[in-house]
Order: C-alpha cells, then sequence, then structure tokens
C-alpha cells in the first residue's frame, strides 16, 4: 500500500474520502461523502443508506439482491445519511473499532453501495442506485479501495472526482484517473412528473402531481424555503398523485418536488412548486380537471365552470404530450379557448404557453412540460358560466387533460369563486371514458352534487350515451365513495330538493360529502360498455 499527504488542491476535488487505520488487531474506517447526487441529479435529500461492503472470496462483487447484501459478499458496515452532516450531498461517519470476521480478511477490495431510499438497515431490501469503488494502480496514485493490512496506520482511500455531474448524469463513468462509478439503474428511466402543485389547508398541505409515466410508485421531497436543506417525506405506490403534508409549520414556506419510480429506476425531478402553511380554511374547490378524448366537430373537449361571488383571476392549461406515458394515443397540437357562455365572448385562447404571458405562466410552477402544450391566465370580472375548449390544431385527434386552478390575485379584494364544473366529452370504452377531477381544500367537510347527462343532450350531439353510470373516488386511495345507475334508485327525493334532477330516469346522479381534503375524480362510463357522448357536472352544495 501507499501512503500520500493529499495537496489542499486535491481536497476541493473530493467525492468520496475514506480514512482507515488498524490498531490492536482491529480497524476503524471513517467515511466521508461530498457532491452525492441522487439519480435526478440533484444534491441528495438527507435519507438513504450508504453501505461499506467487502468482496471476501476475490470473486467479484455479487451485489444486493430484493432482500440482503448478496452471495459470499461481506457487509462491512451501513449508515443511515439522515445521521451524517445534516445537508444533501454530504456524509459523515464512523464504523468505530472493528475486527475481521467470516472470510472477509486483509486485501480484499471494498466498494460502496448508495441506496437513496431506503432509512433502516440495508438488508432490508432494494437494488442500489449506484456502486462506488477505486481501480488498483489508479493513475493519480491513490491506494485502491482494499482492506488494510494487519497493523497498517492512516491508510488513504480516496475517491476523487472533478465533476459530480459525471457520476450520476453523463453515462456513468467518472475519469480513469479518479476511481469508478457505476451505474446500476437498469432500463429507460420513467418520465418526470408535470404539474406539482402545494395547497395550505390548516396546518397540512396538498401536494398534487400530473402522474404521465409507467411508474412503481412517487418519492415526494420538501424544503423550508428557498435555501433549506431537501428532506424525503415519504412514497406513494402507483398511480396515485397526491400526498398530504400534515408535517408543517404555521406561516411557514416550503418547497415541494416530485420524482416518479419504477424498481431501480428513478426519474429526474419535476418541477418545483411552492406553498405557504396556514391557519384552518373553509372548504372550497380550489382545482376543477377532467380527461377524455379530444376528436373532432362535436366530438371535443369542452370544460365548463361556474363562478360566484366576485371577480377571480383563473389558470387554465392543457396536458397533450404529457399524457403520453398514461394513455396511448395522447393529443399532440392542442389549442385551448377560454369562452364567456352567456354571449360566447372569446376571453382568451392560447397554442402554445410560450408565445404569451410566458413569465406570469412561469411563476405558476405550474407550467405545462412541452413547449407545444397551451396555457393561459385570465381575470374573470363577471360572476357566471365559462367554457373552456380543446381542439387538436389542423383537426388532429387524441386525449388532452385540461385543469383550471384558481389563481389568486391580491388586487382582487373580495374574490369570488368556483361552484361548479360540468364536462362533455365522447364516452368510449377502456381509456377512453370521461373522468373529471377536483380538488378539496379546507377542514370543513365539503357536500357536492354530481351528475350526468345522457339522453339529455340528445338535441346537442348525435350520439349520446344512452344508459350512463358514475362514480365518485378518493384518488389518495382509489376508495369509491359513491355511485349510481339511475338517480331515482337512491337518495331521490335529497336529488329533488337540489332542482337539478336528471331530466331522465336513466342518468345517474348522487350526493356525498367529502370529509377528507384532497382530489377526489368522477368517472363515466356506459352500461354494458355503451358509447356515446355524455355531460358530468359537479356542483357545490352546501348542508
Amino acid at each position: 500500500m501507499s501512503h500520500k499527504i493529499l495537496k489542499p488542491s486535491l481536497l476541493s476535488l473530493l467525492g468520496l474520502i475514506f480514512s482507515v487505520s488498524q490498531v490492536f488487531g482491529t480497524i476503524t474506517i471513517n467515511v466521508s461523502t461530498e457532491k452525492l447526487k441522487d439519480p435526478g441529479g440533484f444534491d441528495m435529500a438527507v435519507s438513504g443508506i450508504i453501505a461499506l461492503v467487502a468482496d471476501a472470496d476475490g470473486n467479484g462483487f455479487s451485489g444486493p439482491s430484493d432482500t440482503s447484501i448478496a452471495g459470499d459478499d461481506f457487509l462491512v458496515a451501513s449508515w443511515s445519511l439522515s445521521s451524517g452532516v445534516g445537508v444533501p450531498g454530504a456524509f459523515l461517519g464512523t464504523t468505530g473499532p472493528l475486527a475481521f470476521s467470516g472470510d472477509w480478511g486483509a486485501g480484499d477490495e471494498l466498494i460502496v453501495y448508495f441506496f437513496p431510499t431506503l432509512t433502516s438497515a440495508v438488508s432490508a431490501a432494494a437494488v442500489p442506485y449506484g456502486e462506488f469503488r477505486a481501480e488498483s494502480g489508479a493513475a493519480d496514485g491513490t491506494d485502491p479501495w482494499v482492506t488494510p493490512e494487519d497493523g497498517t496506520l492512516a491508510h488513504d482511500l480516496i475517491f476523487a472526482t472533478t465533476d459530480a455531474e459525471t457520476l450520476f448524469v453523463g453515462g456513468g463513468s467518472t475519469p480513469a484517473d479518479a476511481g469508478i462509478a457505476d451505474l446500476v439503474t437498469p432500463g429507460t428511466p420513467p418520465v418526470a412528473p408535470t404539474g406539482v402543485a402545494g395547497v395550505a389547508e390548516g396546518t397540512s398541505i396538498i401536494v398534487s402531481w400530473t402522474d404521465v409515466s409507467d411508474e412503481t410508485g412517487f418519492r415526494v421531497e420538501r424544503r423550508q424555503g428557498a435555501n433549506g436543506a431537501w428532506e424525503i417525506l415519504g412514497t406513494t405506490v402507483a398511480n396515485v398523485s397526491q400526498y398530504i403534508d400534515d408535517t408543517v409549520g404555521s406561516s411557514l414556506e416550503y418547497f415541494y418536488r416530485v420524482v416518479a419510480i419504477r424498481g431501480a429506476s428513478f426519474s429526474a425531478y419535476s418541477a418545483l412548486s411552492d406553498a405557504v402553511s396556514s391557519s384552518a380554511l373553509s372548504a372550497r374547490f380550489t382545482n376543477l380537471s377532467n380527461r377524455a378524448l379530444v376528436g373532432t366537430g362535436d366530438n371535443i373537449l369542452i370544460g365548463s365552470f361556474l363562478l360566484s361571488g366576485g371577480p377571480l383571476r383563473v389558470f387554465a392549461r392543457v396536458g397533450g404530450q404529457a399524457l403520453a406515458g398514461a394513455v396511448a394515443d395522447p393529443l399532440l397540437d392542442p389549442i385551448i379557448e377560454l369562452r364567456r357562455v352567456s354571449d360566447n365572448e372569446l376571453i382568451a385562447s392560447n397554442d402554445s404557453w410560450k408565445s404569451d404571458q410566458q413569465a406570469l405562466i412561469e411563476s405558476t410552477t405550474l407550467a405545462p412540460q412541452f413547449d407545444v402544450e397551451p396555457a393561459l391566465v385570465a381575470t374573470l370580472t363577471d360572476p357566471g358560466f365559462y367554457s373552456i375548449i380543446v381542439r387538436g390544431v389542423g383537426d388532429t385527434t387524441g386525449f388532452a387533460n385540461v385543469e383550471i386552478y384558481e389563481f389568486p390575485d391580491e388586487t382582487i379584494a373580495s374574490p369570488g369563486k368556483l361552484i361548479n364544473l360540468s364536462n362533455r366529452a365522447f364516452v368510449g370504452v377502456g381509456d377512453n371514458i370521461l373522468i373529471g377531477s377536483l380538488l378539496v381544500a379546507g377542514d370543513a367537510p365539503q357536500r357536492i352534487f354530481a351528475r350526468v347527462g345522457g339522453p339529455a343532450i340528445a338535441g346537442a350531439v348525435t350520439d349520446p350515451l344512452l344508459d350512463p353510470i358514475i362514480e365518485l373516488r378518493r384518488v389518495s386511495d382509489n376508495q369509491l365513495i359513491a355511485s349510481n345507475d339511475s338517480w331515482k334508485s337512491d337518495q331521490q327525493a335529497l336529488i329533488e330538493s337540489t332542482t337539478l334532477a336528471p331530466q331522465f330516469d336513466v342518468e345517474p346522479a348522487l350526493v356525498a360529502t367529502l370529509d377528507q381534503p384532497g382530489f377526489y375524480s368522477i368517472i363515466v362510463r356506459g352500461v354494458n360498455d355503451t358509447t356515446g357522448f355524455a355531460n358530468v357536472e359537479i356542483y357545490d352544495f352546501p348542508e
């Protein structure tokens, strides 16, 4: 083994340093990491596991299995990154005195595994994101990463890198004179989620995003303030696009980011979203959205909403290409129009979000993922009904998702609120159904009324859905809250009291009290896979 004194200029380039000494038949390994990044290329959040492993029989590393360090590899030590120096990308730890055991002995090569999602012992599970080892006889003269001989003192194991991005983003290997970093994430990573938004409700913040990938789950991270340290809040299972952060302090600003996970593969991070925690809020709709197939002629996507109580600034956007991971036929080039229903006046329109209001839209942290996707911001001064109309440029077709948000404006002293959402689209089978969504924010329960028109719109379309069925589901766990096939079969007296009972007995309706904040979906299908146009409406229905 060689021994050397590091020059100060090299110290600034270190990615990982080990100091190893042998005293009275034991060795102590001190670990220092810098510039450690996660699979998205961001400074690692203060979470995860680092493991030091030895090749016990000299035949190479087997790598971790799904349950433990594999084969004859010897787990020398593991550390929780949360017990380190407390900043992203950096860690300090020590094994304390260790004695050789099993087949582990002097001269065995060492390797470091990084598990960004584990928070307990490394033997618990998971495939590592990265592995780090040094080459024998590295060109810069540093010692290879091997277990020192008995009695060796001040043995330095140095992992030096001049560019942390080379490690994680640029292909998986550092320069030959700086050790090796092998990327073990297989295949193409999932697509990063879009549209991350944080909405304060009481002492919690509801974090939501748009799922545009094929994933096994999502990881949600948070920092307090613009310069705080990132921390991992938790994970969700696949197809869940909401996380409730109930660990926030009063009147503090938090930033959130989300990464999609598929097995050992991670997406890049979503764009950031910020939210300010607050005291209790009254319940209200804060986001309305719907997804459907956009065709031509009558077969377009129309989302309508009712503004009540005063002026309100709204933000609307359309996802087309962003749905490529969720549907087989996304609308590649959508266009959006905002019209007042009473006189069909065009309030605003957009074809590509960067063509107009770019800075304002970017300030929302909800800018569309692709330049070709449209978005707009508009202040509505007249209470009443408004329509969001989505078409494909050049009569192109495909699935699209339109979202409508309240966009606070401090110049409006007494803003109104959205109290009704309605969507009209063609209802097919499989993915080609009609899905309307809403976000309920606030501490108080929210009662809603929902109905579907099928035969009732026969005068407006040529192919109405003759026998629709409706489901109300909570998005976070896909729990069925309520469903109905024919409105007189249940809650008839209550529905009649709304003066909004469907026109035909075969049309469904329901009343439900939502006692948990979060996202809910209204799903419309045809009984026995029948198809046709339908209109779904969701109303605020105070008790």
